[in-house]
């Protein structure tokens, strides 16, 4: 799947913007938002609420319904990245290895 990247810059707060930015380019249908093949990698948990938050507001007002994108922070990012080709350790593992 190709993905890109947008750089929102420095002139206003980043998630107001990128809430912007993905209604002027996914906001396009007749009765809903369909976001759900974005991936919004965000630095923390708190600023995925919020852009959430900023996503509902904007259908509300419109008066559509949201397909929400799905959010992770940079620490989840890299397992949407790769397939791994081998067995995952478990906990009991991963507590021995350390």
């Amino acid at each position: 799947m190709p993905s890109t990247r947008h750089f929102m810059g420095w002139d206003g707060p980043m998630l107001v913007r990128a809430a912007a930015y993905l209604r002027e380019h996914f906001g396009r249908g007749e009765d809903r938002w369909d976001l759900g093949q974005v991936i919004a990698v965000l630095p923390a948990q708190r600023a995925g609420r919020r852009l959430l938050e900023l996503l509902v507001g904007q259908a509300q007002a419109d008066g559509k319904a949201l397909v929400p994108p799905q959010i992770v922070t940079t620490g989840n990012l890299p397992e949407l990245l790769y397939e791994p080709t081998g067995m995952i350790a478990g906990d009991l593992d991963e507590h021995l290895a350390w």
